[in-house]
């Protein structure tokens, strides 16, 4: 199938990073493409000494991709004073909506968007491998990307990075293992998917913090996502406080010391929730498990399930409503409440890498171990998941 790549990149104070992500779109081996870069602030910044320093980094950005000739480019000024975001209307979430909705617009359906980000890079046959998922899974409207961070060779750095991986590569194997329909893991900058899929769900929807999250959710009530590709992206490993959730803000907290705000999760919640998955077919006729769940009791409240019943014909209905009902952010509400905040997080891991029947590490510390020792569990972790996307495909 004949189809053109459009890859989406919201940018704000990435003048060092851009040119190298640039650099890695012209050595891609497939020809068709085109790159949307929106460039954006707040407004407010322009009058604000202390930001002064991004209006000025943003505004040398955009005289550099003036000046880039080489390749098929659209740039969307949302930073000239003037121009920036102002009210409610701010962030990343509204930067990647304006970019993925400027490059849908004059795309075919069965066009592939790719959202990145700046500080992300790819292998040069990332747009070509992309192609071939969709060629090849027609099923599936959208991939979750694999993702891998780099190491950097800053102990700082990559001690808060393997932490967090490995917090994220805990929740999406716990829920990988069970079959779940929100066993991803939602990257702003690995994400592609069809611009169909796109229209059908009315573009992503434009949050403060978080927009990648509730984009693959929006998107996973629609229809599939394929879980695995035969590439890898490498999202940058760096500190960052500009949104509220994510890799950078999440980083700054580990190395404050806040562990807590990103636990190693016991698979025995993940296992309660993999039950109440399994038992929803019964809901259809019997209100007994529901208090016999953990998962959907703690989450029965303001629920009728007499009127969710009334609306489905069948048992299986009533399954597909409740995927739709206990979706990933109440999955994800469940565990931060269930998680008992007094748990060792390495023994917790430990336990975890048992119940799963893998080889399990020596004893270490997040904070004293040495960082190869990490990183050899984090390799563990991804081998895992790997494994278990390919099996699985999508969700």
């Amino acid at each position: 199938m004949n189809r053109k790549i459009h890859i989406a990149i919201p940018v704000i104070n990435e003048e060092e990073n851009l040119p190298t992500l640039i650099q890695c779109i012209k050595k891609q081996d497939f020809p068709d493409y085109h790159v949307s870069v929106c460039i954006n602030q707040p407004d407010s910044w322009w009058n604000d000494q202390d930001k002064k320093i991004f209006c000025e980094n943003n505004t040398r950005t955009a005289r550099f991709l003036q000046n880039e000739t080489e390749i098929p480019l659209t740039v969307i000024d949302r930073f000239s004073c003037g121009k920036g975001w102002s009210g409610k209307k701010t962030g990343i979430g509204w930067a990647r909506k304006t970019v993925l909705d400027s490059a849908a617009e004059s795309a075919a359906p069965n066009d592939i968007l790719i959202s990145a980000d700046a500080d992300t890079l790819f292998p040069p046959d990332y747009f070509s491998k992309m192609c071939e998922e969709f060629d090849k899974y027609p099923e599936a409207g959208v991939v979750s990307i694999p993702y891998y961070h780099n190491l950097t060779g800053n102990d700082r750095v990559d001690r808060s990075m393997l932490r967090y991986e490995i917090y994220m590569r805990n929740y999406a194997i716990n829920l990988l293992r069970s079959g779940n329909p929100y066993g991803y893991t939602a990257l702003g900058s690995a994400i592609a998917l069809t611009v169909y899929s796109y229209r059908k769900i009315k573009g992503i929807t434009p949050k403060p913090a978080g927009e990648d999250f509730y984009f693959l959710q929006k998107l996973r009530k629609q229809g599939k996502i394929r879980v695995w590709s035969n590439s890898v992206v490498y999202p940058a490993a760096r500190f960052s406080d500009r949104v509220y959730f994510g890799t950078g803000p999440a980083m700054k907290k580990i190395d404050q010391g806040l562990f807590s705000a990103y636990p190693i999760f016991h698979h025995s919640h993940f296992d309660q929730v993999s039950e109440a998955y399994r038992i929803f077919p019964e809901l259809y006729t019997n209100d007994i498990s529901i208090f016999r769940n953990p998962f959907l009791h703690s989450l029965d409240s303001g629920f009728n399930w007499d009127d969710i019943r009334k609306n489905c014909p069948d048992a299986i209905h009533l399954a597909r409503s409740c995927n739709e009902i206990f979706d990933g952010l109440r999955i994800f509400q469940f565990l931060r409440s269930n998680h008992d905040p007094g748990r060792n997080d390495e023994q917790t891991l430990i336990e975890n890498m048992g119940h799963w029947n893998v080889e399990t590490p020596q004893p270490f510390s997040f904070q004293l171990s040495d960082i190869q020792l990490i990183n050899k569990i984090r390799n563990q972790l991804f081998s895992i998941e790997q494994n278990l996307q390919r099996i699985i495909i999508y969700v």
